[in-house]
């Protein structure tokens, strides 16, 4: 049971790498498109060129060409290219408790030996120790 209910927090969490709402998140991205300063890039080349390695120069020459519709699709594919081995792991330790629960039991080792060791310091730092 508490497993269940951990994979459904998870799942709410991890669900911003679903391709579907990426897609549908990029489409309604907005930008300024000027700045009396001078050219800024929007937010949309400056993470297509996070994503694909490259500058925001290189994006610009690279995507002149392209309507603002046919730019945004193409960054959903690179954002999704980038994000599908994450997904891959996250759907396979979906399906493996066994794993899950191995994550759970280290993980919970190392906290609770951090606290320990951080509650000790506090104790002494607060007098409760000498």
């Amino acid at each position: 049971m508490f497993l269940l209910g951990l994979i459904k927090t998870v799942a709410m969490h991890i669900g911003n790498y679903l391709s579907e709402d990426y897609n549908r998140r990029i489409l309604k991205i907005v930008d300024l498109h000027s700045i009396s300063t001078g050219f800024v890039p929007s937010k949309k080349i400056t993470l297509y060129g996070e994503f694909a390695g490259i500058s925001t120069d290189q994006v610009v020459e690279d995507c002149s060409g392209l309507n603002t519709l046919s730019f945004k699709l193409r960054l959903a594919s690179i954002i999704n290219e980038h994000l599908e081995p994450i997904r891959g792991t996250y759907h396979q330790l979906l399906c493996d408790e066994s794993t899950l629960w191995e994550v759970l039991e280290n993980g919970g080792k190392r906290a609770r030996q951090i606290v320990t060791k951080t509650l000790e310091d506090v104790k002494t730092i607060v007098g409760f120790r000498h």
